[in-house]
């Protein structure tokens, strides 16, 4: 097993994943969610971005060819998801939730999306995947990835579960202004992977 492959799957996949960034993002959009509301999305969230990740790394190629995707459509529609909670979120909608025992339908609906796809196992990180299987050179490399993406989303959940403290302190109306300025960015990263993905299209089409 070579070990610059090992640190090349680790360095890309964490840079990819972006465990230590998502953690803002994932406070904003389970804002009013109870603390163990929060655990159970949290949970959720990185089960099904290695069940998203490890699938499409597998069998990623022939789901795109199936259905006739690929990955430049993929990060645009990726991006337009993103652009489109940034912008609920500037727009004060879609960020405060009061979850009960009968309503974790709604809880696990932010598990999938955004917190699965778009960020922790978006375009960018089954694109990722998807390329590093493909220079694999047999099982271990294979086993490799795996445990990466499994070690870095178990690093993720403890990140945000450890967070809460730090975002209590910023009080009803810094927790307002901070999802409004996260609503900006997430919309801007939104762009920025419609941007990428229109001209990786049009370099695929030999427009340019």
């Amino acid at each position: 097993m070579d070990a610059a492959f090992i640190a090349t799957a680790f360095g890309t996949l964490f840079a990819i994943i972006n465990p230590v960034g998502n953690i803002p993002i994932f406070e904003a959009v389970t804002d009013g969610f109870d603390k163990k509301t929060k655990l159970m999305v949290a949970k959720k969230a990185m089960v099904y971005s290695a069940g998203v990740l490890i699938g499409f790394g597998l069998f990623g190629n022939y789901i795109f060819d199936l259905f006739g995707i690929t990955i430049p459509a993929f990060k645009v529609m990726g991006g337009l998801l993103i652009f489109y909670l940034g912008f609920n979120m500037v727009e004060g909608r879609g960020t405060a939730h009061k979850v009960t025992e009968d309503h974790t339908e709604e809880a696990v609906s932010v598990a999938i999306v955004p917190l699965t796809i778009p960020l922790y196992a978006g375009p960018g990180s089954i694109a990722t995947t998807m390329v590093l299987i493909s220079q694999s050179q047999g099982t271990l490399d294979l086993v490799t990835i795996f445990v990466a993406i499994l070690v870095i989303l178990l690093m993720a959940y403890l990140l945000v579960t450890k967070a809460e403290v730090l975002f209590k302190k910023l009080g009803k109306s810094g927790s307002i202004a901070f999802t409004r300025i996260m609503g900006v960015l997430l919309a801007g990263m939104g762009i920025s992977f419609i941007i990428s993905g229109a001209i990786e299209a049009v370099q695929q089409a030999g427009i340019v």
